[in-house]
């Protein structure tokens, strides 16, 4: 009996030690992951390209470099993932950036063998986005403030270049969202909510090499309102929008306003969730005219917007919240991730990182990869380079 009792009691031990086990494991599979160029006339070694699995689920992360044949083998945890590789390569001297992105990818035991497309760009040299603020800040009384927001473009080139015609727009799509309700012109280029763009006949407005254009919501000093924000009265342009809400600075000059989703006035989403587009079009007029799309939401309502394709695009920027983030609004050949401020009225921007200098001018990070290419979290210094 007494034997009995002992080996029951093992045997419940042993039970109550199997169900903890149970309880803590956790399922992994092998993966493997093959690239391959989509333009399969260009010669490149796929050799040690970087790549980002993303566990969207709970945000672990699993770093991998491919191997000699542009293949990846490696063990991760079962659960769905953004994939990201990007690396440079050096054809005839000159840099180019290879690049692929997969989302939502399954990953589990029937689900573990991936075919990722790679396409590659040249990294731009001419007008970049440099420097979002859209987190809006507080008052020292704790009120939420956002009048100061801004976008800075800069001249990342070594020639003037000229702002006359550049368009400033939202893009439509929130990325906060599980489905992307425009995803069917992604092909195409980027359908926006918002387009304001600098006048001018074409040579009315240079701009020097390193040197940038700020846009502001109201271009005043905020420190007057707000001890907590920052001086825009310096600015060197405004988007007004005639409501009674707005306030138009008469010591600035308008950008032009050609569309709004708001019936009031534009508000940068302060989460971020809507990315930024700078294009221009050579007949704003015909684009206004020819370029106009509508689609259904997934509540069944008609939504519209502007579809500025790809050839139009001088930069682009994806922003979200890294606890938010679900679904692209720009293609991967535009920016192939994301950037963001980790929360709203932060007092925070986005400010794209120095790669280097040419003698005095400071040569922005564009790789069209915002992740890499722009610091988070970045205190505001509109009009400075560092």
């Amino acid at each position: 009996m007494k034997v009995f009792k002992f080996i029951s009691l093992i045997t419940l031990v042993l039970a109550l030690f199997s169900c903890d086990n149970d309880d803590n494991y956790i399922a992994k599979t092998e993966v493997s992951l093959s690239m391959q160029l989509e333009d399969e006339s260009l010669s490149i070694s796929l050799e040690a390209i970087p790549l980002t699995f993303t566990n969207i689920n709970n945000g672990t992360i699993y770093n991998a470099v491919s191997d000699a044949n542009g293949k990846v083998m490696l063990t991760i945890e079962d659960g769905v993932y953004n994939i990201v590789a990007n690396g440079e390569k050096t054809i005839n001297e000159q840099t180019i950036v290879v690049s692929g992105a997969q989302e939502n990818v399954v990953i589990n035991s029937t689900s573990a063998t991936i075919q990722l497309d790679l396409f590659y760009t040249v990294p731009g040299e001419g007008w970049v986005i440099k420097e979002v603020y859209y987190a809006g800040t507080r008052t020292p009384e704790n009120k939420v403030y956002y009048k100061d927001q801004y976008i800075e473009i800069y001249n990342n080139s070594n020639k003037v270049l000229y702002a006359d015609g550049l368009s400033i727009s939202e893009a439509q799509h929130n990325t906060s969202k599980s489905v992307n309700e425009w995803n069917a012109y992604l092909e195409q280029g980027v359908v926006v909510r918002t387009i304001y763009t600098i006048p001018g006949s074409g040579q009315e407005h240079p701009v020097q090499p390193g040197e940038s254009l700020i846009l502001a919501s109201q271009p005043l000093d905020h420190t007057t309102e707000n001890d907590n924000s920052i001086d825009l009265s310096k600015a060197d342009w405004q988007w007004f929008d005639e409501g009674t809400t707005d306030v138009n600075v008469a010591e600035v000059p308008n950008l032009i306003k050609h569309y709004s989703y708001s019936k009031t006035f534009w508000l940068l989403h302060t989460s971020g969730y809507n990315s930024f587009v700078l294009f221009r079009a050579e007949d704003i007029n015909a684009f206004l005219s020819n370029q106009r799309v509508e689609t259904e939401n997934t509540a069944g309502n008609i939504i519209e917007g502007y579809l500025v394709s790809k050839d139009l695009i001088l930069d682009a920027v994806e922003t979200s919240r890294k606890d938010k983030f679900l679904t692209k609004a720009l293609p991967a050949s535009l920016d192939l991730s994301y950037t963001f401020c980790d929360a709203t009225f932060s007092g925070k921007c986005i400010r794209r990182k120095v790669q280097g200098y040419d003698g005095d001018r400071a040569v922005l990070a564009d790789t069209n990869n915002s992740d890499n290419d722009f610091i988070k979290n970045a205190d505001l210094k509109p009009g400075q380079v560092e």
